[in-house]
Protein backbone atom coordinates (compact mmCIF):
# COMPACT_ATOMS: atom_id res chain seq x y z
CA UNK A 1 0.00 0.00 0.00
CA UNK A 2 1.33 3.81 -1.13
CA UNK A 3 -0.55 6.47 1.09
CA UNK A 4 0.06 9.74 -0.22
CA UNK A 5 -1.23 12.16 1.47
CA UNK A 6 -0.92 16.03 0.09
CA UNK A 7 -2.35 18.94 0.94
CA UNK A 8 -2.01 20.20 -2.59
CA UNK A 9 -0.48 18.60 -5.79
CA UNK A 10 0.08 19.10 -9.19
CA UNK A 11 -0.24 15.12 -10.69
CA UNK A 12 1.07 13.16 -8.22
CA UNK A 13 3.66 11.69 -9.99
CA UNK A 14 5.46 9.07 -6.77
CA UNK A 15 1.44 7.74 -6.73
CA UNK A 16 1.70 7.37 -10.16
CA UNK A 17 5.00 5.86 -10.21
CA UNK A 18 3.36 3.21 -7.00
CA UNK A 19 0.16 2.63 -9.38
CA UNK A 20 2.57 1.50 -12.42
CA UNK A 21 4.44 -1.10 -10.32
CA UNK A 22 1.48 -2.50 -8.92
CA UNK A 23 1.40 -1.23 -5.81
CA UNK A 24 -2.09 -0.07 -4.29
CA UNK A 25 -2.64 3.54 -3.54
CA UNK A 26 -4.83 5.50 -1.06
CA UNK A 27 -4.05 9.14 -2.11
CA UNK A 28 -5.84 12.76 -1.00
CA UNK A 29 -8.71 13.88 -3.13
CA UNK A 30 -6.69 17.38 -4.14
CA UNK A 31 -5.06 19.00 -6.88
CA UNK A 32 -4.38 16.40 -9.87
CA UNK A 33 -4.42 13.29 -7.71
CA UNK A 34 -8.60 12.49 -8.45
CA UNK A 35 -7.44 13.03 -12.10
CA UNK A 36 -5.26 9.48 -11.94
CA UNK A 37 -6.69 8.14 -8.52
CA UNK A 38 -10.13 7.58 -9.46
CA UNK A 39 -12.09 6.35 -6.32
CA UNK A 40 -12.97 2.65 -5.67
CA UNK A 41 -11.31 1.77 -9.09
CA UNK A 42 -7.88 2.20 -9.65
CA UNK A 43 -7.44 3.30 -5.47
CA UNK A 44 -9.00 5.14 -3.16
CA UNK A 45 -9.11 8.27 -2.70
CA UNK A 46 -9.54 10.12 0.68
CA UNK A 47 -10.05 13.28 2.83
CA UNK A 48 -7.06 14.67 4.94
CA UNK A 49 -8.15 13.77 8.14
CA UNK A 50 -6.91 11.22 10.36
CA UNK A 51 -9.90 9.27 10.53
CA UNK A 52 -10.57 9.51 6.84
CA UNK A 53 -7.36 8.30 5.99
CA UNK A 54 -7.27 5.05 8.43
CA UNK A 55 -10.74 3.99 7.43
CA UNK A 56 -9.25 4.24 3.78
CA UNK A 57 -6.16 1.66 4.96
CA UNK A 58 -8.32 -0.53 6.63
CA UNK A 59 -11.03 -0.67 3.65
CA UNK A 60 -7.59 -1.44 1.51
CA UNK A 61 -6.13 -4.09 4.06
CA UNK A 62 -9.75 -5.68 5.59
CA UNK A 63 -12.04 -6.09 2.14
CA UNK A 64 -11.11 -9.23 0.27
CA UNK A 65 -10.52 -8.68 -3.44
CA UNK A 66 -9.91 -4.69 -3.06
CA UNK A 67 -6.50 -4.46 -3.33
CA UNK A 68 -5.90 -7.02 -5.85
CA UNK A 69 -8.36 -5.22 -8.22
CA UNK A 70 -7.41 -1.78 -7.38
CA UNK A 71 -4.12 -3.15 -7.91
CA UNK A 72 -4.59 -4.45 -11.52
CA UNK A 73 -7.35 -1.75 -12.97
CA UNK A 74 -4.11 1.08 -11.77
CA UNK A 75 -1.53 -1.00 -13.53
CA UNK A 76 -2.81 -1.38 -16.49
CA UNK A 77 -4.26 2.29 -16.65
CA UNK A 78 -0.73 3.80 -15.76
CA UNK A 79 0.70 1.23 -18.84
CA UNK A 80 -1.70 2.71 -21.37
CA UNK A 81 -2.04 6.79 -20.35
CA UNK A 82 1.36 7.67 -18.86
CA UNK A 83 4.49 6.18 -20.45
CA UNK A 84 7.03 8.58 -21.85
CA UNK A 85 5.62 7.64 -25.59
CA UNK A 86 2.04 8.29 -24.65
CA UNK A 87 2.87 11.60 -22.73
CA UNK A 88 5.06 12.62 -25.27
CA UNK A 89 2.47 12.13 -27.86
CA UNK A 90 -0.14 13.71 -25.77
CA UNK A 91 1.73 16.93 -25.29
CA UNK A 92 2.83 17.31 -28.84
CA UNK A 93 -1.12 16.82 -29.72
CA UNK A 94 -1.63 20.02 -27.40
CA UNK A 95 0.62 21.53 -28.86
CA UNK A 96 -0.80 21.64 -32.79
CA UNK A 97 -4.35 21.75 -31.18
CA UNK A 98 -3.68 25.17 -29.69
CA UNK A 99 -1.67 26.44 -32.70
CA UNK A 100 -4.49 25.90 -35.13
CA UNK A 101 -6.44 28.24 -32.53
Amino acid sequence: MFVYISRSEGLGSAALLAMAHGVPVVASQVGGLPEIVEHDRTGLLTANDEVSIAHAMRRLLNEEGLAETLRAAAHAMASARFTAATMASETLAAYRRALVR
